[in-house]
């Protein structure tokens, strides 16, 4: 039964269906189709329907998906907001290496995506654009990608520095990214920090540092930093807690300075230092700017 003041929803979004009461989804329909531009109901015995407060609207995935179903299915009367998962099959982070776009990530991250889209946050505001693979390193689990989009603006400069030497067993280090941001933890950058435990990876992998930063799925793919702020590897793996606790493994930068060489573009890789005089909470807010999640289907 449809009863006043109720206000009921239907929205179409590739091949689901969702229906919302109240900004609350009861249920969502699988291979559905929407055709024309009427809606019809099967009223069984006594049933009462009233059609007051009830639509039906056909959405395309061109506008984020996430905020397409907050703003339809929002309850403005209790602030109730409801989320449905996305069609994004899953997320990893990157960095900008050069200012004009190229982005570096872990192969795993993108490997096999028919559709990459990248966002981050400048001067307060979120930017999203489309990207593509350019080089790939899969023996070494790296990639760099590309932004492929008009609207977007080259960057001034990248206010860090990519350092390729070898860091010290005991040197402090941080992270960020964006781990598990489709599903629990939310699209708000994260840090964790620890120390560089081995110069070597897992069962003695050269290519590789140890350390105890935490990371989580969703970390893949971004920036390792030392505490003056230089780039020195790429987040890519832990090592089950079942198993060890604070493990995780970070490529090294020389690895991926490998990568870069080969390309046909010759990047301009970050050399700034005047960020290493920061406080850590400084570093932190410049940073974020430049670190990317990474959304892939």
């Amino acid at each position: 039964m449809l009863e006043n003041n109720q206000r009921h929803v239907i929205k179409k979004i590739d091949d689901e269906v969702f229906y919302a009461i109240n900004g609350t989804l009861v249920r969502s329909f699988n291979n559905t189709s929407l055709y024309g531009s009427k809606a019809g109901f099967i009223n069984y015995g006594s049933q009462k329907i009233l059609l007051q407060g009830f639509e039906v609207k056909q959405d395309f995935p061109e506008e984020d998906l996430l905020s397409l179903i907050y703003k339809h299915f929002k309850d403005d009367s209790d602030g109730n907001e409801k989320y449905i998962e996305s069609n994004w099959k899953g997320n990893g982070t990157g960095f900008f290496i050069d200012k004009n776009g190229y982005i570096a990530t872990n192969y795993h991250v993108v490997e096999g995506a028919n559709e990459i889209e990248i966002e981050f946050t400048r001067n307060g505001l979120k930017e999203s654009y489309p990207a593509k693979i350019i080089q790939t390193d899969t023996q070494n689990d790296i990639s760099i990608i590309k932004i492929y989009s008009s609207e977007f603006n080259s960057f001034i400069k990248l206010p860090y520095n990519f350092k390729t030497n070898i860091s010290d067993v005991g040197s402090n280090v941080f992270a960020l990214g964006y781990p598990m941001a489709l599903t629990t933890m939310g699209t708000e950058i994260k840090f964790t920090d620890g120390k560089i435990s081995s110069k070597t990876g897992y069962q003695g992998d050269i290519t590789t540092y140890q350390t105890t930063t935490p990371i989580q799925p969703g970390n893949s793919g971004g920036p390792l930093f030392d505490y003056d702020g230089n780039i020195i590897g790429i987040n890519s793996a832990i090592l089950r807690p079942d198993v060890a606790d604070n493990v995780s493994y970070s490529i090294k930068s020389s690895y991926l300075k490998n990568l870069i060489d080969v390309l046909d573009y010759n990047l301009s890789l970050p050399k700034d230092s005047l960020i290493a005089n920061k406080t850590l909470t400084e570093k932190i807010k410049i940073l974020s700017d430049y670190v990317v999640l990474i959304k892939v289907k």
